[in-house]
């Protein structure tokens, strides 16, 4: 048989150290060198196959020379002994150990090619082709199965654009909404200092309390509305509605009867809804909302003042009963220092409350708070706590001392009843604190109080024995401070004519800074020390006058107040 060198089974055996796979029909794979600095291909490589384009996440590599070995010819002419030749390839095998191992995994294909192509496959290269190893035998040879095609250009990597994109983003976002507080804070300075000096010349005698809130209310329908008669207002004061202090009742020891159940059956027809509308504007939208008592049965009802803004004709005022009948309320009088008002309405046959002496209320005495939180639409709703605390002197009045409780007061409350739990009536609900640090400091005017002012209200529209300075206007606030650069005190923005205050001088926008060379900031402070003065007595009043910047003095002589300061 002659000899063939092409036949693969002819190909010299190049021993290993480890076992061979049996039955592998593959051809022996070529270890890869690490590529050189400039990713250089064989050439003999680049005489066969087009240049590939080489992938960014897998650096080139190239194939070492050293690492295909130069295939064996076995002359067969040769005199040498056979095993000779066996053993001069097993050395040269050892020689190309570190370069070259059969069973050396080839290098896996480019992720990007498609599936079921391998990166690298047998190729036969031409005999005679220059730079080439002798053609015996089969090699692996660095060949893309994808199409040859120019470079891609980099691509930017996708955590950076989205880094770029968020920072874009933030910086307009944070653009916005600096120039969108820039102009909150111009608009609202701007706007509180232009308006501040008219504010006086479209109500006068406006007091600078904030009105109930105005959520919901029955629909404005005048054919279910049960009016007032024409009349004078005269005819309205009665010194019948004077109301009854009583006493805590005999068997005021029988926990068993008198409960929290109890006291609400008792007070709950007694309790009223108010809601205001503004004066001349039809619409179903309350301007203001708040609850009330009854005082008598035919119709008179004792509420905040400032529930119904301070006035007699700011607004419309409907009362709502028990029963959900709808009546139009006349105001008979209000009293801005104890912020408290008497409303009329053309009723029959209502349940009065029954009031207790308030100088029997003691600190920890379980009440209930009655009344319409957030509205009509939760009207005679309930609460219950105890009295935290007695006299309780705050900013809001000079004239009141108030009783202090944990039962919950809402915007809404303004006017109800604080009963005991015999269902008598201890105090009016008038107040709370509501900043966030605090809670359960809800604050209402005594029995004892609500008797005196609304007495005086029922029969004759006014309080007794109140003196009056013959001004109005609004306590100075920090933005107008800053915007007008004016101190702390009262605004002037009216001058009662053939008042205390008119020709001595004084003029509207004059900021009223001292009484009797005591600093005023507040309304409840000037009201504090009128109390202490009769008619007929002088006060020293220190203003400060915007237009010149300069302060003057001036005396005044106090007069009676007998509803004048009403309007």
């Amino acid at each position: 048989m002659n000899y063939n060198p092409f036949d693969p089974e002819n190909t010299p055996v190049i021993p290993t150290n480890e076992e061979p796979e049996a039955a592998v029909q593959e051809p022996a794979k070529e270890s890869v060198a690490p590529s050189s600095e400039n990713d250089a291909i064989d050439t003999a490589a680049s005489d066969i196959a087009p240049e590939i384009p080489v992938s960014e996440s897998e650096p080139a590599q190239s194939i070492s020379a050293e690492a295909i070995p130069e295939p064996t010819q076995e002359d067969p002419y040769s005199t040498q002994d056979p095993a000779q030749s066996q053993e001069a390839a097993s050395d040269e095998a050892a020689n190309h150990a570190p370069y070259y191992h059969p069973a050396a995994e080839a290098p896996k294909p480019n992720s990007d090619q498609p599936q079921g192509f391998p990166g690298y496959y047998p190729y036969m290269p031409q005999a005679g082709a220059p730079g080439q190893a002798p053609p015996q035998g089969y090699y692996y040879m660095p060949y893309s199965m994808q199409p040859s095609m120019p470079p891609a250009p980099p691509k930017r990597k996708k955590s950076a654009t989205a880094f770029l994109v968020i920072m874009w983003v933030l910086i307009g976002v944070f653009s916005i909404g600096f120039f969108s507080l820039c102009g909150y804070i111009i608009g609202n300075s701007g706007g509180q200092g232009s308006t501040a000096p008219t504010l006086f010349e479209e109500e006068p005698g406006t007091s600078a309390q904030q009105s109930e809130p105005a959520s919901s209310a029955p629909e404005e329908d005048d054919s279910h509305i049960i009016p007032m008669p024409d009349s004078d207002k005269n005819e309205y004061y009665s010194g019948d509605a004077s109301i009854s202090l009583k006493k805590l009742p005999t068997d005021k020891d029988n926990a068993a009867k008198y409960t929290t159940q109890y006291a609400y059956k008792k007070v709950a027809k007694s309790t009223i809804g108010v809601v205001c509308y503004e004066a001349g504007f039809s619409g179903d939208d309350p301007a203001s909302q708040g609850t009330g008592i009854v005082l008598t049965e035919d119709g008179y009802v004792a509420t905040n003042s400032h529930v119904i803004g301070d006035s007699r004709s700011r607004y419309d005022v409907r009362v709502v009963v028990s029963d959900g009948t709808i009546y139009e309320a006349k105001v008979i009088g209000y009293d801005t220092r104890t912020d408290l008002a008497v409303l009329k309405i053309n009723a029959k046959n209502l349940t009065p409350a029954e009031f207790c002496d308030s100088k029997y209320a003691e600190v920890g005495q379980d009440v209930i708070a009655v009344g319409n939180p957030g509205g009509i639409e939760f009207q005679n709703s309930l609460t219950r706590g105890v009295v935290s605390a007695l006299d309780r002197e705050l900013s809001l009045s000079a004239q009141v001392s108030y009783i202090q409780t944990d039962a919950a007061i809402n915007p809404g409350n303004s006017g109800g009843p604080l009963c005991n739990m015999y269902g008598q009536v201890i105090g009016i609900n008038t107040a709370k604190i509501s900043a966030s640090s605090y809670e359960g400091m809800g604050f209402a005017i005594p029995s004892a109080t609500v008797k005196e002012i609304v007495d005086d209200l029922t029969s004759q529209g006014y309080v007794n024995n109140r003196v009056r300075l013959g001004i109005s206007g609004q306590e100075v606030s920090s933005q107008m401070q800053q915007y007008y650069g004016i101190p702390k005190g009262i605004l002037i923005g009216e001058i009662a004519k053939d008042g205390p205050c008119d020709g001595t001088g004084i003029m509207v926008n004059d900021v009223l800074t001292k009484m009797d060379d005591t600093e005023i900031t507040t309304f409840a402070e000037v009201f504090g020390i009128l109390a202490e003065h009769k008619p007929g007595d002088k006060v020293k009043l220190t203003l400060y006058r915007m237009d010149t910047q300069e302060t003057i003095e001036v005396t005044v002589t106090l007069m009676a107040d007998q509803g004048e300061t009403q309007q």
